[in-house]
């Protein structure tokens, strides 16, 4: 190879990255890679929800939610805006914005599961978007390397976990990205007071606020001790106190109404029904929800920051030394102890709460923890303005993504048993014997409560087959109209106490009772699981009497229709007809399993 190749390649190489990072210096292009980036996520986030549905059954609150969006789709599709809206503001919910959006779309876009991926996707590109502007603006880096910083987030366990990730449909994404874009808004807007600054806090607080009714609580306690502390500065100190006020203005009109509105509904959900709000754990347990926060944030960040320490201390002039990081770490206008703040506040109310050992509470801690340890790194960065660190940070980024994207792959394949195979078994014996015996009007139950429930039964025939419609609130399939009993639905001691009876036993009276007179199919644990599930289960309220309701409902006037069909490795059912139902001439079609068009969703217990 002659010399002049060999001086034209690094040159070559060198002109890429020059303008590569000329590219990204200009924010517009910044964000429009940051678009991109987030609707690849979604695209991929889209595929993982697939691949999750073909062999795992919707779970609880994503179930719930779900099955609540796309009702309110449906609405607005069948009978316009202004029906789709009524139906959003007048539901009883512990969440509104993610509804409304919904509501909105619903004329022109067809429901599926993949509109909360989207919805939860636009979430991330305005948080990513805020992050931005604090380090360009208030940090003071360049655009490029605010971009590196921005796309680290992307490497985080939270983004793709196979519940509570991007493809799930929880409120607790939403909430991590909503408080994490009002923290940075609040920061950018203390730090450097503008009035826009302040109007953009209280905008990003209100959309919070309206994503998730916990959402307060997480404010507060993060942001008003940060709030006086910086009061307690001199400087521009009359700038704050008003700007904190039309932030707090602004954010009160515009969720204050959700809140007034519901209050009655979320007093009840959080204050009694609530298990996990109230569960008043040991602090032994409760540190555990640092814990989750750790796994939230996941190992391949962890890699990433390490290796771009190891990239600082070779690429620089002071190679092999730890001098590039000793600077980062000791520049003081890099690491920030209010972002410290912000990501341990979540963490300490939680423990602090004694709250229950909900996985997914925590999230809201990444943001301050993340930003707290990369701010420093993309300082050095900047200082050291060498070529090779910068291509060596974005390589090592995207071997991040990388894997942090194959292991929400792998967390999405089937792992064990076909729990969504089951539930579909299930449903097809009962459409299959209610077309055998010429019933137009099908009312079915499940007499326990664990991942097999009602409404993820319900819900295989909303999302998973084709042909389904809807009217009045119950699925119409095969010319069979599905109505959903809710009878023993019961997940919380609130919800058994409301059930009539003095004793335990004239409750349990009164809801075979009922389920004699108001359901011709119900779903029955066999005896080995009715005993299990008593046993292991009983946190859902219902499960502590499964035996005793097995036991009445197979020795009552009902007649099985099924062999028991497992649904997961610990769980089988029985499917059980009512005896008043008269049997006629067998259908010779048989359903099949196939999915959604349209839908809708009968009231759930499960926190809607």
């Amino acid at each position: 190879m002659s010399t002049d190749s060999k001086t034209i390649q690094p040159e070559a190489s060198r002109w890429f990255v020059e303008s590569l990072r000329d590219a990204l210096n200009r924010p517009v292009m910044a964000l429009a890679v940051l678009l991109v980036s987030c609707a690849v996520i979604a695209l991929y986030c889209s595929r993982l929800n697939q691949e999750l549905y073909q062999h795992k059954n919707p779970f609880y609150d994503s179930l719930s939610y779900n099955m609540h969006l796309f009702a309110i789709m449906e609405t607005s599709q069948q009978q316009g805006l202004a029906a789709g809206w009524n139906r959003v503001i007048s539901s009883d919910s512990t969440l509104f914005l993610p509804f409304a959006i919904a509501a909105s779309i619903g004329p022109w876009v067809e429901p599926s599961r993949m509109v909360s991926v989207w919805i939860q996707a636009a979430y991330l590109f305005g948080f990513l978007a805020s992050v931005f502007f604090y380090l360009v603006k208030i940090r003071d880096l360049r655009p490029s390397t605010a971009i590196l910083g921005c796309c680290t987030f992307f490497t985080t366990s939270c983004i793709f976990m196979e519940v509570g990730g991007l493809s799930d449909f929880r409120a607790d994404l939403m909430l991590c990205l909503s408080f994490g874009a009002s923290a940075i808004w609040f920061l950018s807007a203390v730090q450097r007071p503008t009035t826009g600054r302040f109007v953009m806090c209280g905008i990003a607080m209100a959309i919070c606020c309206l994503s998730r009714s916990t959402a307060p609580i997480y404010l507060v306690l993060s942001l008003a001790p940060l709030a006086v502390l910086f009061l307690l500065q001199q400087e521009d100190r009359s700038k704050r106190i008003r700007g904190l006020i039309l932030a707090s203005v602004i954010a009160s009109v515009l969720s204050g109404w959700f809140y007034i509105l519901n209050f009655g509904y979320l007093h009840y959900y959080y204050v009694v029904w609530n298990t996990d709000a109230n569960a008043k754990l040991p602090l032994s347990e409760a540190v555990k929800h640092g814990e989750f926060a750790g796994r939230a944030i996941g190992a391949e960040i962890l890699y990433l920051i390490g290796g771009w320490m190891i990239g600082l201390v070779f690429f620089t002039r002071n190679r092999w030394t730890f001098k590039p990081i000793w600077d980062a770490t000791r520049d003081r206008s890099a690491p920030d102890w209010a972002l410290l703040w912000v990501g341990l506040s979540p963490i300490v109310f939680l423990v602090a709460r004694r709250a229950g050992l909900n996985p997914f509470v925590s999230m809201p801690a990444i943001v301050g923890l993340i930003l707290f340890a990369i701010i420093p790194l993309l300082k050095a960065f900047e200082k050291n303005d060498n070529r090779r660190l910068l291509a060596c940070s974005w390589g090592l980024l995207a071997i991040a993504i990388g894997f942090a994207a194959q292991r929400g792959w792998q967390r999405h394949q089937a792992g064990g048993f076909n729990s969504m195979a089951a539930q579909q078994q299930i449903m097809d014996v009962i459409l299959a014997d209610s077309i055998a015996n010429n019933m137009s009007d099908v009312r079915f139950g499940v007499s326990h409560l664990t991942e097999l429930n009602l409404w993820s039964l319900y819900s295989t025939v909303m999302f998973d087959r084709e042909g389904v419609t809807s009217d009045e609130g119950k699925l119409i399939y095969q010319n069979v109209r599905l109505h959903a009993n809710g009878l023993f639905s019961l997940p919380a001691a609130a919800d058994w106490d409301e059930v009539p009876g003095e004793s335990e036993s004239e409750k349990l009276q009164l809801l075979l009772e009922q389920c004699d007179r108001t359901c011709d199919f119900v779903v029955v644990p066999d005896q080995n699981t009715a005993t299990y599930v008593q046993q292991h289960c009983a946190y859902n309220y219902i499960n502590r009497y499964a035996s005793t309701l097995r036991n009445e409902i197979v020795n009552g006037n009902w007649e099985r229709v099924s062999n028991p069909i497992q649904t997961s490795e610990n769980e089988s059912v029985e499917i059980y007809r009512s005896r008043q139902i008269t049997s006629q001439a067998p259908v010779a079609s048989k359903p099949k399993s196939q999915s959604l068009r349209k839908a809708d969703r009968p009231v759930s217990r499960f926190g809607v």
